[in-house]
């Protein structure tokens, strides 16, 4: 919240305050690492404990929950404020531009600033990320424990994996 208030005010780098404010950014990075550790303990767990893999439906279910009802409100919401109100190019306020949004693939083009990429919803970028890792943690998952691992507890060929 802070980088994007420096820069949204122009703040962004000019003086101490405004360097610390945009040094703020590091959250993004340690929020996806402790988001793949929180959602890949579970797989873990299972392995040291010799129990059962979560189920990948039921991980997929939870993630579509938590997730998309609010992400799918805010992009409506965005694209009908939008609708209204003019502040510059919006070359992402179109229903490709739309569709691509609700479905966490705006970022997925060689010139996204240019063709997707929304006024409203500039920050979504990181949760389309987040998104294509949800996707693939059960094939990470599947991929450093069965095939690595070989089903067997082994923490330094699985840190070594990683």
């Amino acid at each position: 919240v802070l980088t994007h208030a420096a820069y949204t005010t122009g703040k962004y780098g000019q003086g101490y305050l405004g360097l610390v404010y945009s040094r703020a950014e590091i959250g993004v990075p340690i929020f996806f690492v402790l988001s793949g550790f929180l959602l890949f303990r579970p797989w873990v767990k299972a392995a040291a404990t010799e129990g059962r893999a979560p189920s990948v439906r039921r991980y997929a279910w939870h993630r579509v929950r938590r997730i998309m009802p609010a992400y799918v409100v805010t992009v409506l919401l965005a694209y009908l404020l939008y609708h209204f109100r003019t502040a510059g190019p919006n070359p992402g306020h179109t229903w490709i531009g739309l569709f691509r949004n609700l479905t966490l693939t705006q970022i997925y083009t060689d010139d996204y600033l240019f063709s997707f990429l929304h006024q409203g919803l500039t920050q979504m970028w990181s949760l389309a990320v987040e998104a294509a890792f949800y996707v693939v943690l059960p094939l990470i998952a599947y991929l450093l424990l069965v095939v690595l691992c070989r089903r067997r507890w082994r923490p330094g060929l699985l840190f070594l994996g990683l």
